[in-house]
Order: C-alpha cells, then sequence, then structure tokens
C-alpha cells in the first residue's frame, strides 16, 4: 500500500495531484500547529510573464497563536477575491487585456 502525507497549503501545484493519483491512501496532515507569518499555508507564488508573483490569503491571527491548521480561518475584512481573480487570469495567460507586473 503506497500513503502520501501532506500539509495543506494554499493553492495546490500540479505535482499535489500526480502524487494523489499514485498512492492508495492520502493523509491531509491538519491537525499540526499552524506555522506563524507568511508561510505555504496561506499564499503561493505564480509565474505572471515569466515574474514570480504571490497570491496570499489573508487569514485571522489575532488571539490564535498555537492553533491548528484545520483551525485557520481566511479574514474577510478585505476585498481579497478581485485581485486574486485578476491575478489568476493573469496567471493562465487567458487575460482580454494586457497584465501588469506592477507589485
Amino acid at each position: 500500500m503506497r500513503v502520501a502525507v501532506h500539509q495543506p497549503n494554499f493553492l495546490p501545484w500540479l505535482g499535489f495531484f500526480h502524487r494523489l493519483a499514485l498512492v492508495d491512501r492520502f493523509v491531509v496532515f491538519d491537525h499540526v500547529q499552524a506555522m506563524g507569518g507568511r508561510t505555504w499555508l496561506s499564499r503561493n507564488r505564480l509565474l505572471i510573464g515569466g515574474q514570480p508573483r504571490w497570491l496570499s490569503l489573508p487569514v485571522k491571527k489575532s488571539g490564535r497563536l498555537g492553533q491548528a491548521v484545520s483551525e485557520v480561518e481566511v479574514s474577510y475584512q478585505g476585498d481579497f477575491a478581485p485581485k486574486h481573480l485578476r491575478t489568476s487570469i493573469c496567471a493562465t495567460g487567458d487575460a482580454p487585456m494586457p497584465c501588469r507586473s506592477s507589485r
């Protein structure tokens, strides 16, 4: 029996799905303590025009030191969805207009 263990991250990459297809059992390792700061749990890097761009998901942090990965919650205080959509469209190359490379 083949088993793979994966700690969740924001936006899976192609290799994630390949690994998933190769195993008999897939374990999500989300009961461990979430790391503080900027981690792959809440952000990921996309290539846009050959340049790496960070896409970060705002998460609730105040008073949550030591929380498990499964307890991390998205913070909906800001309006991040339109930016994420534009960035994702630019990353796929399907943008109807040119994508800027500003940071």
